[in-house]
């Protein structure tokens, strides 16, 4: 199985899955977004396994002007295990949940929850 290795600033991370699906590593500059004035650089790594249909995340790298990165990709190597993984279906249930909350917003309905939803 393929793999990323990522090294930053001398420290390096190994993402990999035991199974076929998704890695990526994604780096974001905001400056002055207008839903998010504050300015901020990071790096994103996180997967998809497709045997468990789970998404995996590791902790995001706060980045500073200057920084480079080495992205490599490697194979068969065991990564660093993933700080969350989160169920696709819970990710997609909670996509939901927030489309009809801004739909009832936007139609100026209030939306009573369950408790524990």
């Amino acid at each position: 199985m393929k793999a990323l290795r990522v090294t930053c600033r001398g420290q390096q991370r190994t993402i990999a899955l035991e199974s076929q699906g998704v890695l990526s590593a994604i780096v974001t500059c905001v400056e002055g977004c207008k839903h998010d004035p504050a300015e901020k650089n990071d790096m994103s790594l996180g997967g998809l396994d497709n045997r468990t249909n789970s998404h995996l995340e590791w902790n995001k790298l706060d980045l500073e002007l200057g920084d480079q990165i080495v992205i490599e990709v490697i194979e068969n190597c065991v990564g660093d295990p993933p700080d969350a993984i989160r169920p696709m279906d819970d990710i997609l249930l909670e996509g939901r949940k927030r489309s009809l909350r801004e739909e009832a917003k936007a139609l100026g309905w209030t939306v009573v929850e369950s408790e524990g939803e």
